[in-house]
């Protein structure tokens, strides 16, 4: 069971983070017996709240960097629109059947139901601005319109890739080659990674966001093989794409950012201050009964 080094300190913790984090949250990973129901031998409360300290760390890190990959799928998407359908809706209009609006629903996919929904959904975000953002209220107010990016600052991380989405073949190009400037993947290729990476990320964002621990993360999105290992730039290999946790764990979502992250600049702050948290366990050799830091959050040493 879980060893209580220090009673003072242990209570001290549990009064400003909860019992769950700090405790029911590591029982999905390799330092819990499942077949027990209780720690291996040796670990201790204070292992935990370390671990605690670490996952927090990267999960703090990793929203930073989602966040830039969210802002610029909002700002491209938003830019394509209003290059192809112009910058202006029709806040009465409802069932979005304007041609002259950039939110008709003739601009999108021909998926119709799905399309026609999510155009209601973001017709709402323009028509109710107090529910959603301060800069479409804003724009409401004093402006005659309110354009796609500033349509996009209302937006939940979840309704941006939505819109994505419904993009028409040749806006979603644009959007996907921006992202994945490679030549070596079809048109079809790249969709399907992109779909499926910024779906990786929103659940990972979730996760963070209701402060659940990454440590065995196992997310229900997976990006696909050849494309991961292709744009990854070393990061996933080959070899190791057997291994759950390279498909859909910690690894394959640093992996993500790095790949979707806008510029070189972004690309090396990330590796830079994600290398900056992890490498000083390793430098000092830290374990928990016996497993090192990259071991138990299931990445390469």
């Amino acid at each position: 069971g879980l060893v209580i080094e220090n009673k003072d300190f242990a209570i001290k913790s549990l009064s400003f983070t909860s019992y769950y984090t700090l405790v029911n949250g590591y029982q999905d990973s390799i330092i819990y017996d499942k077949n027990r129901e209780l720690f291996r031998p040796g670990v201790t409360f204070n292992n935990l709240y370390a671990l605690h300290i670490l996952d927090s760390s990267i999960n703090h890190t990793l929203l930073k960097y989602i966040l830039h990959i969210e802002g610029a799928l909002k700002s491209r998407v938003s830019y394509i629109v209003s290059k192809n359908h112009g910058v202006w809706t029709d806040i009465d209009d409802s069932s979005n059947i304007n041609c002259a609006d950039y939110l008709f629903r003739g601009n999108y996919s021909a998926n119709t139901g799905r399309k026609n929904e999510l155009l209601r959904r973001l017709k709402k975000c323009v028509q109710n601005p107090e529910t959603t953002a301060y800069s479409i209220l804003h724009y409401k107010m004093h402006h005659n319109h309110i354009p796609p990016w500033i349509l996009s600052t209302g937006l939940c991380f979840y309704q941006a890739i939505q819109w994505f989405e419904i993009l028409n073949s040749n806006d979603k190009s644009y959007v996907v080659n921006e992202f994945i400037p490679f030549k070596n993947l079809t048109e079809m290729e790249k969709k399907e990674f992109l779909r499926l990476a910024l779906e990786l990320l929103r659940d990972v964002r979730n996760r963070i966001a209701h402060g659940a621990p990454l440590l065995a993360l196992k997310s229900k999105y997976s990006v696909p093989k050849k494309q991961t290992i292709l744009l990854s730039n070393g990061i996933i290999e080959t070899g190791s794409w057997k291994n759950l946790y390279a498909r859909c764990g910690l690894w394959p979502v640093i992996a993500v950012i790095f790949i979707l992250l806008p510029d070189l600049f972004l690309k090396r702050s990330f590796i830079n201050e994600f290398e900056g948290i992890i490498q000083p366990y390793i430098d000092q050799n830290i374990s928990i009964v016996g497993f090192s830091m990259p071991q138990l959050f299931h990445l390469p040493e």
